[in-house]
């Protein structure tokens, strides 16, 4: 936005910057001052990085480059987009983080009850030990409760992307 040229915007990206992005940067300037062109410092910038985002930037300018254009206008858009996009992962994550919670707990629930009842009468659960319906009932309890975790499983957690 200040009105300097590409090679301005990275040089002084690589000082304002710290740690390896900086570093990366540095090697950007460093291409472009040996001469190489625009396109292949940034498909160099890409996949040394490695990030989609990297990526996208990376594609946006060597079209930019290409084509011409106005490239405080197309920063804009890719900073929106780039802004968007974490917004949506962050929502993202606290969806996962809560349907996780869900899980856990609609898991632990039948044990805390099944707990609480055998400390109110420790002799409730002799008719599923004693005799043999009883162990049948219990078994398909058991299968039915792993079914149980399989679908709440199935149903609450979102997977990540």
């Amino acid at each position: 936005k200040s009105g300097r040229s590409i090679m301005q915007a990275i040089d002084i990206t690589s000082k304002e910057l710290d740690g390896a992005i900086a570093l990366e940067f540095k090697k950007m300037y460093i291409d472009l001052t040996y001469g190489l062109s625009l396109d292949v410092v940034f498909d160099r910038f890409s996949k040394r990085v490695n990030l989609e985002e990297v990526k996208y930037m990376a594609a946006s300018l060597i079209i930019l480059n290409k084509t011409g254009g106005n490239v405080v206008k197309i920063f804009d858009m890719i900073e929106k987009g780039f802004f968007d996009r974490k917004k949506l992962k962050d929502e993202l994550n606290a969806s996962i983080a809560l349907s996780k919670l869900v899980y856990k707990v609609l898991i632990v629930l039948p044990i805390i009850v099944v707990l609480f009842i055998y400390i109110l009468d420790p002799n409730y659960y002799d008719v599923f030990i004693n005799n043999i319906i009883g162990r049948i009932v219990l078994g398909i309890i058991i299968i039915l409760y792993i079914l149980y975790i399989y679908f709440v499983k199935k149903i609450t957690i979102i997977k990540e992307w």
